[in-house]
């Protein structure tokens, strides 16, 4: 009974699940993409977009622009999908600020380093008014 009055009852917070952290930790990595750099999804690492021994690693690891493509599209879905999550809620704070970030930042930062393919740019555009459209929402 003692020890009750000497260490008041402290409010528990969830743990923030896996899955969720996994989540922000790719977001993360989007939103900190340097410019003019590409990303390795397979080890989250960046290359220079202009280096020859940057090209050649990411050959070697099987790195492309459609499988970063694919990525950051299934990223971003996965993003909306968290924020629309009521078991997410007490980190809706964490998944807006990463969002935001992935938009503001990395996502403008890859369209520069790709600026030479339209269609991937025009796919970045679209993640981009995807988030645009479901950030408005909340």
């Amino acid at each position: 009974m003692i020890f009750y009055y000497l260490y008041p009852k402290m409010e528990t917070r969830p743990l923030m699940p896996t899955t969720l952290k996994s989540l922000l930790k790719r977001g993360e990595l989007i939103r900190m993409t340097p410019e003019l750099c590409k990303i390795n999804i397979s080890d989250y690492s960046f290359v220079s977009s202009g280096s020859f021994i940057g090209a050649l690693v990411r050959m070697i690891k099987g790195e492309n622009k459609k499988d970063l493509m694919i990525e950051i599209n299934a990223t971003v879905d996965q993003f909306i999908e968290a924020l629309n999550n009521k078991d997410y809620k007490i980190f809706r704070h964490q998944i807006i600020e990463t969002l935001e970030g992935m938009k503001k930042e990395g996502l403008i930062r890859l369209m520069k380093t790709y600026s030479n393919y339209p269609g991937i740019v025009a796919e970045i555009k679209i993640c981009i008014d995807n988030i645009n459209l479901h950030l408005e929402k909340k």
